[in-house]
């Protein structure tokens, strides 16, 4: 009987251990711009790193990959994976192949170049993160290669190659600094991985300091439902009670004029009532916010003409 308790006991922990092993690593590749056969360079290179990138721009992961994949042999420039878009990887180059993303020597040595496609959105830089972060251990352990962080045999930025060998490219870190991650974070989470269901927070800041790490900046992509509408100061607007932080609404602070927006469920745009849902327009879904209300969680955006508009942090940023 006692032995049967102990393979019991060992099977359930060697399933255990398989499931901790596999649970951060839910990301699928999506191999639409990766490189045809005649395409990038065969070169074996020594398994010796992974490099981490950022792209250096504020555009789509998908707009770099098929950039990449339209010049690599005219630029001379491709990696093989590239992340972003909430959680998305393009594939470009092969793995285990040389790839053209950091200078001949680091080429050389790294059978895998991963780049992150940068955002203003601390929402989809969470998830993004997290799945750049397992993605990155997950090649390492692919090649059997190191998951430390910028020691030269293992897992490292450009701004280590830049620093030890060749370049002046010195990302990620700037770049992962403007979302609220640090260089140490950084070297934990790629021992550990990460949970790619958007419920990582970057050293669980509040929402108002994951705006202000990010530079101010915000996006909001989701359609909105509207829970009141009300002719207010001279033109319609509404109200989502979670943007506003609850029910007891404040219209000089939470109204949304219905000129900014456009109705997302196929309805009248002229004639939006409770329950419609809606979306705001460009350029009113993305901009800076202008001032904050820690003892609200509030943050204000200044819309011109219609003024400071408040909303809660936590929605906002989900948005």
């Amino acid at each position: 009987m006692k032995n049967k308790i102990s393979k019991l006991v060992v099977a359930l922990m060697a399933i255990f251990l398989l499931v901790l092993t596999n649970v951060a690593s839910a990301y699928s590749v999506d191999y639409t711009y990766a490189l045809n056969g005649n395409e990038g360079t065969y070169q074996i290179p020594y398994n010796r790193l992974i490099i981490a990138h950022d792209t250096g721009t504020y555009a789509p992961a998908r707009n770099n990959a098929i950039f990449e994949k339209r010049t690599w042999l005219s630029n001379q420039a491709f990696v093989q994976y590239i992340v972003g878009d909430g959680g998305h990887v393009y594939k470009v180059g092969r793995d285990g192949n040389v790839s053209w993303g950091a200078g001949s020597w680091a080429n050389a040595n790294a059978p895998v170049q991963v780049e992150l496609a940068r955002t203003y959105s601390q929402a989809q830089f969470n998830i993004d993160y997290a799945v750049y972060v397992n993605l990155l251990r997950d090649s390492a352990r692919t090649y059997g290669i190191s998951t430390n962080l910028d020691t030269g045999y293992g897992i490292v930025g450009h701004k280590w190659v830049s620093d030890n060998v060749w370049g002046d490219h010195q990302d990620p870190y700037g770049y992962l600094a403007s979302h609220g991650i640090s260089k140490a974070q950084f070297a934990q989470d790629l021992k550990t991985g990460l949970p790619e269901n958007g419920n990582y927070h970057p050293n669980n800041s509040s929402s108002i300091q994951q705006f202000k790490n990010a530079g101010n900046w915000y996006t909001i992509n989701k359609p909105i439902r509207v829970d009141e509408v009300r002719y207010w100061r001279g033109c319609w607007q509404f109200v989502n009670y979670e943007l506003a932080g609850g029910r007891d609404v404040n219209w000089d602070n939470n109204g949304i004029p219905l000129a900014i927006v456009t109705r997302t469920d196929g309805g009248d745009n002229d004639n939006v009532g409770k329950g419609a849902m809606v979306k705001f327009d460009s350029p009113w879904n993305t901009g800076t916010i202008d001032s904050y209300d820690p003892a609200t969680n509030g943050v204000g955006v200044n819309y011109g003409k219609y003024g400071m508009i408040w909303f809660n942090a936590d929605t906002l940023l989900k948005l």
